[in-house]
């Protein structure tokens, strides 16, 4: 593992349902690894707070850098800032 590690986090009941395709995380890995960054994975999850707070504590020891993208949206479900 190198020194500059990452992990990408999309979080969305339409992204995991597949209602909306997830660009994101291939757009974030491929300027992560431009950057240098030794992407870890990247993880789709629903908007559950007990769920997203698991995987990101679980991935945390070996990151350098967790993005986020969704879950962040103004409706009831979006619960990352919770997490």
């Amino acid at each position: 593992m190198g020194e500059y590690t990452a992990w990408i986090f999309t979080i969305g009941n339409e992204v995991v349902h597949g209602r909306v395709i997830n660009t994101n995380s291939a757009f974030l890995g491929r300027k992560l690894v431009l950057l240098g960054y030794d992407v870890l994975g990247n993880i789709s999850l629903i908007d559950d707070v007990d769920l997203i707070s698991k995987f990101l504590k679980y991935v945390l020891p070996d990151s350098k850098v967790i993005i986020t993208t969704g879950g962040l949206g103004p409706t009831y479900d979006d619960r990352t800032s919770e997490a």
